[in-house]
Formats: structure tokens, sequence, C-alpha cells
């Protein structure tokens, strides 16, 4: 035997179009195809140009290059549309021979082609007149200028003046100086700008070689035409003035467009008349202009006495000609601002003096009453100047109070470190005093911002200050760790209390000034008298020591902890013994637990860890985590951060207060969403972080409280599918996207009103090669057109942002779509749908607890704005892809009616039409169809026939355990289109057992418990017991009040069975459920069988055995418990 192996694949040999040009325009040409080897079907050639969709060409076999194998010649048409590209493009091949080999290789020099479908632009315009123009009725104006195109044409362009109001004026006057550059002018109409100025631009169309046109405007600028005098300009807009120091006015506006100056006007506050005062030229030393914002003008007045003076501007606009300025024309005033000239500084303050509290040193001073004067004048006016403010300075060195009285001020602070900002009061805190810097003084400073001298200077003893933070952690209930920082001490491999607390790095002056002096690792500076500290425990207004020696660090650790909330107190001691004031924090004893998800339960259902049915995490999904938190003491202003497998999120701030309906004193839940991570292992351990800030005085304190959980983790997904019809080749098909939400969270869909739309469709062969692609954009346009656009996110709708979004356990179904069907695919291929990534964003009405959480680095996390940094939570996305027909089918159905709409229980539903030809659209008898029947996305497929008359009629009878809303589509055999040409609804409630057996005495209860699971989105209000056909003689029911059930609920309906001496001795009851929803109709039925008779006791005893003994002459008891279980 004799085995031929074949590996190579087919190679293009030629590949080639039948036009003569090297650059292909706007049209439809020829290609032809050879390959190296002979392929049985025909390959797939397409001309691909970057960021578009497939050109596809659609390939004939020549006969003569046909044989058994296949054929190794092809011929085709390529059509290029308007607009596609201009540049390269590549070619795009893909083919198999007769033993599946797959080729894709094109020979480098036949793999790409240059295409230009773009019309001519200009590549530079040249104006021989000005942009503004002076039209006099007996000597009309010319306007000439100069077009660079950036290619050639085939004709003359054409161009044309046009106003603003549509109306033209063609420019005939034209003349080549190259074969891309044109001269052109045009006389102006005797009477244009005489009522008023005319604004202009030139228009033009070009074609070039290739035959690709193009219209539009020259240049962007417009021409202005008058005939008196020059048009003046807006007034500047937003101006400004402010008092500045040695009594100058700080004036600036915002620039106007083509001014060539400004002109400044100003008067007293009782003068009536404004003088200008100067000329400001529009250049770069005074103007300014931030990213993004428009350009602003300065201008500062430093001639002005001190007094009240208005200010107004105007805008300047010049017409120059070569030799002299010919024309100018200023604008009216801007609108008036008014602002004080003051040259005099404040009186510099007196009496400065400090004292040393928890929150560092307290400045206290007193101010001239002059100044006390001109603040309650201020007050009277009811300006809003704000009066005189205080700014405190820190220097080192005793030496220059000697100083304080010969220098001036801009010398005598130079080395001088700003403590604050200027305040309004008579007192300032330095709440990080620094050691070495132990002198302070204050200034004066005015509306203007003229500063004092600088008050007698103050030197402070070096005092023993507080500790200025404390922060302390837990973990899991462990021993509680206390951190701090103190000025006066430093460790530089501690440089932070706990310095793996990101929230509590050193930052501002007082790490600035610590340079210099810091040791090598491990060493401690220490900076002053400071001997160590020591942590006291704070209990019924008495203070206790914890550490048993002085600590020499800046950290202890609690292990005394007794599960309760500590008040804990740390002193910085010095060498003598003495302590320093005490700084404060309370640890809350704090328990969290992780609560069973409140979207799935009630509010306040709780879950503990000892249940066996634990909430579990869920891969592939938006997770929504409930925790339950309690506390001893109030917390407020509280964050929780959630830590899973390498992933942290936080949640928003939260106070935890008095609740009635949680257990503990002090509680609240939490809940954050967590994205469902692919790589999730089977267990996880989430590690929980609650942060608050404890305001001891004016510093915070801080405290994290850890705890660690580890859950189970199981699948869940979203789920997305296609509906398609009329995928017929060379026509226009359809498509649509259903999105289930299986999550307990809304999730959105960005379809691009911002960004780049989330969602692509595509249509694909069996190798991956593309014949179309449909784009996000598109189906939000449908969506707009079909729903219309919310400014909020509701359930499935579009907000203005392109965000659609879908409600928990929801689907979504998008309008039709249309997907055309290139000549060239094959007669199957597959229809992609790629949806990119799904996001959480809380909304209203979405969820029972408004969340937000986000993946954040905790390094950059500050309680007081970490609101700002939220990012929403964001899952990778998900794909689908479909099996179609391209090949119309012989036939189809012609749905009629479809009754019931809506079934309850067991009714069936029919379903009525004729099957027509598709061509001829007659009714075709004996034609086979298949009811698609899809039901939450799960599919199952009947076959039904027409009659002799073309007509079917099918009775859908559901199973028992059937229910939801079904959607059918109706096809021919070998489609695979889903058209959806309708629905019905099953409404129907499931009990747990369809038929109880009871055995019972007369005249005694039989209890039965019932549970009604409703597995449907729908809510079913006011459910209730009912009988079919009344209650036999002497038997009676009772059944609980009529109670809603929830959508995705369980609950338990009771009913209590009892016979007298008048019953039968046996019989049945049905007992059916129904609703105010559904009227008469029953959403379930139970059958109860009973039998009754005559009441026996039945008696138990135990223990089973007893083991016993007794000596002689002596006696023994022993007991055995007897119960009666009968009823009689």
């Amino acid at each position: 035997m004799t085995v031929a192996a074949h590996s190579s694949e087919p190679r293009v040999n030629a590949l080639s179009t039948v036009a003569d040009a090297a650059v292909l325009g706007e049209e439809t040409v020829q290609i032809t195809l050879e390959l190296d080897e002979p392929v049985p079907s025909l390959p797939y050639l397409a001309l691909l140009a970057k960021g578009k969709t497939p050109l596809g060409v659609t390939l004939t076999p020549v006969p003569t290059s046909q044989s058994k194998d296949g054929s190794t010649a092809f011929v085709g048409e390529l059509t290029i549309p308007a607009d596609y590209h201009s540049g390269q493009a590549q070619w795009v091949f893909s083919a198999r021979d007769r033993v599946g080999n797959r080729g894709t290789h094109v020979a480098t020099g036949q793999d790409v082609i240059t295409i230009d479908t773009t019309g001519p632009q200009p590549k530079a315009v040249t104006f021989y007149t000005a942009k503004i123009i002076q039209n006099k009725a007996e000597h009309p104006a010319v306007i000439r200028f100069a077009v660079e195109l950036d290619e050639a044409l085939a004709d003359p362009p054409t161009f044309a003046l046009r106003g603003v109001a549509g109306e033209t004026l063609p420019i005939t006057s034209l003349a080549q100086q190259s074969s891309t550059r044109w001269l052109a002018s045009v006389t102006l109409p005797a009477d244009l700008g005489r009522d008023h100025p005319a604004y202009l631009h030139v228009i033009y169309e070009a074609v070039d070689t290739l035959g690709n046109r193009h219209r539009g405007r020259l240049h962007p600028a417009e021409i202005e035409v008058y005939q008196t005098a020059l048009p003046a300009l807006s007034a500047p807009a937003q101006l400004t003035a402010m008092s500045a120091p040695d009594g100058h006015i700080a004036l600036q506006w915002s620039a106007v467009d083509n001014a060539a100056g400004y002109e400044v006007f100003r008067r007293g506050i009782n003068e009536d008349a404004f003088e200008s005062i100067a000329r400001v030229v529009r250049d770069d030393s005074t103007t300014s202009q931030a990213q993004g914002a428009p350009e602003v003008v300065h201008y500062t007045d430093e001639a002005a006495d001190k007094g009240r003076y208005v200010y107004a501007v105007a805008s300047v606009r010049r017409l120059s000609a070569k030799d002299a300025v010919t024309e100018e024309a200023i604008s009216g005033y801007s609108e008036e601002v008014v602002a004080d000239s003051d040259r005099h500084a404040p009186s510099q303050p007196t009496n400065l003096s400090a004292t040393l509290d928890i929150d560092g040193v307290h400045l206290q001073w007193q101010s001239h009453a002059a100044d006390v004067q001109a603040r309650e004048a201020i007050t009277e006016i009811g300006t809003t100047e704000v009066g005189t403010r205080y700014q405190v300075y820190r220097l080192a060195g005793n030496d220059v109070i000697s100083k304080a009285n010969t220098l001036q001020t801009d010398t005598f602070l130079t080395d001088a470190t700003r403590v604050g900002e200027p305040v309004a009061g008579l007192q300032a805190i330095d709440s990080t005093p620094l050691m070495g810097e132990s002198v302070y003084v204050v200034t004066a400073l005015d509306d203007a911002g003229n500063e004092s001298l600088p008050s007698a200077p103050l030197a402070v003893d070096s005092p023993l200050l507080p500790v200025n933070q404390l922060v302390v952690r837990q973990k899991n209930g462990g021993a509680p760790m206390i951190g701090w920082q103190h000025p006066a001490y430093f460790d530089p491999s501690k440089a932070q209390p706990f310095q793996d607390l990101p929230e509590d790095r050193q930052k501002g002056k007082q790490e600035d000034k610590q340079e210099g002096k810091q040791g090598q690792a491990g060493e401690v500076v220490r900076n002053g008298n400071i001997a160590g500290f020591d942590v006291h425990l704070k209990t019924d207004h008495k203070s206790a020591p914890l550490n048993d020696q002085l600590l020499t660090n800046n950290q202890f650790v609690d292990t005394g902890f007794t599960h309760q909330a500590r008040h804990y107190q740390v002193f910085a001691r010095d060498a003598d013994g003495k302590h320093s004031l005490a700084r404060d924090i309370v640890l809350p004893y704090v328990s969290v637990q992780l609560a069973e998800a409140a979207t799935n339960h009630g509010v306040n259902d709780r879950i503990s860890d000892s249940q066996e049915t634990r909430h579990r995490l869920q891969r592939g999904v938006m997770n929504a985590l409930a925790f339950d938190i309690q506390s001893d003491t109030p917390i407020d202003d509280a964050q929780l951060s959630l830590s899973i497998a390498g992933k942290t999120y936080l949640s928003d701030v939260f106070d935890v207060k008095a609740q009635q309906d949680m257990h503990g004193p002090y509680s609240t839940r939490v809940q954050m969403a967590v994205v469902g991570e692919a790589d999730w292992q089977a267990n996880e351990m989430i590690t929980t972080s609650l942060m608050t800030s404890q305001s001891d005085s004016k510093k915070a304190n801080r405290i994290e409280i850890q705890h660690t959980f580890e859950q189970a983790v199981t699948d869940n997904r979203y789920v997305v599918t296609l509906d398609s019809k009329n995928t017929v080749r060379g026509e226009v098909g359809q498509v649509r996207l259903q999105l289930e939400n299986r999550s307990a969270l809304p999730i959105s869909v960005d379809l691009g009103a911002e960004h780049q739309s989330a969602v692509q469709f595509q249509i694909k062969d069996a190798d991956g090669n593309v014949y179309g692609i449909v784009s996000g954009e598109a189906l939000r346009d449908a969506v707009v057109h079909h729903t219309g656009v919310s400014s909020e996110l509701n359930d499935k709708t579009l907000n203005e942002k392109g965000l659609l979004t879908i409600a928990p356990h929801s689907t979504y179904t998008s309008p039709w779509l249309d997907m055309p069907i290139p000549g060239n695919v094959p007669d199957t291929v597959f229809l992609h749908v790629d949806v990119a990534q799904l996001t959480y964003r809380p909304t209203d009405g979405m969820h029972p607890v408004p969340m937000r959480s986000a993946v954040t680095d905790l390094a950059t996390t500050d309680l007081a704005t970490s609101d700002a940094k939220h990012a929403y939570p964001v899952l990778s996305g998900m794909s689908h892809r479909q099996l179609i027909s391209t090949v119309r089918p012989a036939y189809y159905a012609d749905l009629q009616t479809v009754t019931p709409a809506i079934a309850y229980s067991d009714q069936a539903i029919t379903l009525q039409g004729e099957v027509r030809d598709s061509l001829t659209h007659q009714r075709v008898p004996h034609a086979m169809l298949d009811l698609v029947l899809d039901v939450a996305g799960f599919e199952k497929t009947v076959t039904i026939a027409s009659d002799l008359n073309g007509m079917f009629r099918y009775q859908y009878q559901p199973t028992e355990q059937e229910s939801g809303q079904y959607r059918f589509s109706l096809i021919h055999p070998s489609s695979t289109d889903r058209p959806d040409q309708g629905g019905f609804t099953i409404n129907r409630l499931h009990t747990d057992v369809s038929a109880v057996n009871v055995v019972t005495p007369r005249d005694e209860n039989a209890d039965i418990t019932l549970k009604v699971r409703n597995p449907q989105q729908l809510d079913y209000p006011d459910v209730y017991w009912d009988v079919e056909g009344g209650l036999p003689e002497g038997v009676t029911l009772t059944v609980p009040n009529p109670r809603d059930i929830a959508g995705h609920s369980e609950t338990v309906l009771p009913v209590t069975f009892h016979a007298n001496t008048q019953s039968a001795a046996q019989g049945e009851v049905i007992l059916q459920l129904k609703s105010s929803l559904s009227g008469h109709q029953p959403l379930a039925s139970v059958v109860v069988d009973y039998r009754l008779g005559e009441a026996h006791p039945a008696l138990s005893y135990h223990p089973a055995q007893i083991e016993t003994g007794v000596t002689m002459s002596g006696q023994v008891s022993e007991t055995v418990h007897l119960e009666n279980h009968g009823h009689a």
C-alpha cells in the first residue's frame, strides 16, 4: 500500500488588479488570484485597511483551472467605497487544500496595494488681501488668494464666497500656476457691507484624477467686510480687581479674539467720568493661559493714591497698512469693578504669649486699636473684605531677639518657618512644633497683602511636648499595637508608627526639618531632653501604666487586651521623670461578620459562620458582599477596606450607631461590590480593615481593626446570546444581543458615547477570517432610537454617557441591528459578539443599600478625600458565537396566533400559522418546521409540519416543572436563524410535593407542611390556598392568610387538616394555589389523600436497656420513661 503525504499549504502565485492605475480610488475593480495548488472551496480574500472593516472579494473559479481537487485560478470584484481609506491596505488571504492544509501567505510586493478615496485637501492657503476689508462703493474691494492642493486634479476647482445666511458669490477669475496651485480673485459687490458688516468664507469643490470629490471651507477664519467705520470688537469679559501690597491694584480679564490691545480706565468712587490710564499691548508679558482655559490679560495699576477706585477696560482693534496705522476702533466699557488702594501696612501685633497644651504651642496676641476699628468698619459696610489677618512665624535661635528691632520684615523673616495659613483671630496653634525652633513672632496683614513689622519675638522654653499622633492597629481580635510620633524623637528604621500603614507616612515641613538629623538604620536620634514614653490604660477616671519599663521606641503591644473597649493614653517622659500632657485614643471592641448578601435575602437577615449554607464567592460575576459591623461604642466616619487575592476595595464613609433592626448596641451593615476573578482558588481569604479617625482635640488619631475570613468560591457567569434573521448571502440580515445578568448587582455596558464601545459584532468563518463588522456605536444608536436616553442609570436603559445598565437577575434584549451579509461568505459562517468589559456602578433603586467600591491603592488613601478616588469595579468581558446559514431557505413560517399569551399551571399554548414559499410566498403543504423554544437561555426544539393546505397548528403542553417567559422561533430545519417571532409566559408556583397522604383519627388535627417555591422573577401578590370542588362533609382545613411571594424566593404555606365523626373514612381534597394576579387560574395543585381510623395509643419507652445490680438485703431503684404518641 502506498500513502502520499502532503503538508505544504496553498500559496499565492499571483494577485493583481485589472486596473492599470498604481493607486485605486472609489471604484469597482477586477481581481485575479492564482494559487500554486488547487483548492476545493472558494478562498477567502479581502482588503484590510487599519481600523476599517475588511472589503471582501467575491471570487469565482476560472473554468480552465478546475480539476478533481479544485481550482487554482479565481476572478472576482473588489468594491472600494467613498472615504474608505487613503494609503496602503493589506491583502488578507486564506484557503485550504484537499487535505486541509491552510495557507495565508501572500508574497511581499503583492500583499499591499495603495488606495485613495479621499478628495483633494488644501495644503496651503495664501490671502493677498486682509481678512478685514473696507469696501467702497465707488471702488469695490478685490479679494485675492492662492491655494495649494495636496494632489493633482482632473478638472479645475470651483471657488465661491458664502455669507452667514447662505448667500453665495461664485469666483470665476481663476488661473492655474502649477499642477496643484491655483490663483483666484473676485470683486466684491459695491453695496456689500454698507448697512452692516458682512462675514464671508471661501468654499471650494475639487475632484482628483481618481474621481474622489471633496467639498468644504477653504479656511476656518471669516473675512469681515465693512464700508464706513471699522467695527469695534466686543468688550472684555470677566474683569476682576484685587488690592495688592504697596497700594497696587491687580486687574485681569478674559482676552478678546483679534484684539490688538486694551484700554484701561479708572475713576474715583465719587467721580462720574473715567480717564484712560494705560494702553495694554497684547503680548506674552501681559497674558497667561492655563491648560484648557481661555487666555487671560493682566495689568497692575501702581500709580493710584490711597482710596477706592472703579475700573473698566475696552478692547482695541487696529487695521494696519505697511507704514502706518490706518484705522482703530475701541469697544465699549466692560463691566465695572471696585477695589481699594492701600499702601500702609497694619500696626504690628503686641503682647505675644504662649502656653503649651495637648494641641501643641498655643499662641495669643493683641492687635492695635486702629486695626480693630477698621475691622468693625468693614463689617458695617458689608463688603467681602475680611479685615486684618495674622501670620505666625517660627525661628531658630535666641539671637534673633536682639536683632528684631533693627531688621526689616523681609530680612528678619528670611529664614523663618511659616506656621499655617493667616488667621483672622488673635490666637493660633503650632500643632507640629520643632525642637530648635523655639522663637515665635506674629505679623499683621491687611486685605491688600501689606504685612506689618513682626511682633516682639517670644522665646518658648524647650517644652516637653506631647506625642502628636496615635495609631492603633488590631488583627483578628488579637493584642492591639499602639504607635505614635514625637517631634523630638526619631528612629530612621521606624520613621512611622507601623511604617507598613501607608496612610501614616510623614509629610510636610517636619520631615524637611529633620533632614540631616537622621542616623543610620536602627539608630535613635533624640532632639531635646526626651528619655522615652509611657502607655497608660484609663478606666473610671484612673490611669495605670501598661509598660513595666520606659519605652525607648515609638510603639507598644497591649498583651493584656481583654476583648472590650480600651482607652489608651501615651505620655512622653524626660530625663527628670516628668511627663508631658497625655494623648488619648479609644480602641472600640469591634466585631465584623460576613452576612448573607442583602440582594439575595432580606436586609435584616443574618447568617453565622457555623451555618452550613454560608455565603459563597462567585467567579465570573460581580459579587455583593455584606458585612455586619458591631461595636460597643459608636464610631463616626469609618471606612472598610477589603482585600482578596491581591486586590483591595474601599467602601464609602459610614457611621456605626444604634440600630433597632440589628444585633448589638451599635451596629451597621456595609455592602461592597467585588469582581469575581477567574483565577480565584476554591477557597479565598478575605481581609477587612475598618479604618477610622478619632479627634483628640484638633489632632486626628487613627484606628485600624482587621478581620480575616475564609470563603468558598463557586462559578457563575453572565450569559450573552445572539438572535439573527434573514442572514442570506448578499442581503442585509439582522442581529440582536441578549445579555443576562445572573448576579445580585446591576451591571453596565459601555456602548461608546464617551469611550470606545465595549461591544462589537463580527461575521467570521471557521478559520477566523472576518467578512463583516458592526460596531457597538450602531447598537447605541439603535437603543437611542428604540428607547431614548435616560439621565439616570436605570434598569435596561441607556444614559447620556452611553452606559447601558441591566438590573440583577434580569435579561436585556437589544433592538434589531442591520448586519450586511457580503456576497463572498461561505454557506455557513459564525456570527460573533464580543463584550469587552462589564462594570458595576451604583444606581438608585437597584440595590437595598447603595454601594460603591474601588480597586484602590491604600498607600494614597486619605479618609478625608478618599471618596474622590473611587474607581468602578471592572470585569473582563465575554464573547459568544453562533453558527448561521447564509443560504436562503426554501420556505418560511408565517405565524398568525398564539393563545393564550399568559398561561397558568398546566394550561396548553396553541400556535397557528402558515408555511409559505420563500420566492412565490404561496402556501407549502407537508413542510417540516423547527419550533425553537428559549427560556432563560436554554433552548428546546420541537418538529412540527404543515397540513395539506400549508397550515400548521401546534399545541404545546408544559411539563409540571416548567414556568417563566418563553421566546420562540419557527424556522426551516436547515436554518440557524433565531428570528424571535413571539413569546408566551407560563406562570406557575412549585410545591415540594404534588400529593400528600394523611392518616389520622377523627377529631384530631393533622399538620401538613407545604413548601412553595417561585423560580420566576415575577412577584405574586396575595397568594392563598383554595379548594377545588369544595370540602367533603365533616372536613375542615385551616390555611394561612394570603401573603406575597417575591421572585426567586421560597416560603412555607402550612395547612391543618381536621375531620369530625361525620366524615367519610377516606377521601381526597385538591388544594390549589391562587393569587390576586392569576385570578381564578391555579398556580399549583396538591392532592391530599386522607384515611380516617380509630384512635389508638402508641407507647414508647427509653432507655431500651438497663444494666443494674443489688447486694444481699439491699435495694436499688431504676427509672424507665414511658410516652404516649398516639391519640387514645
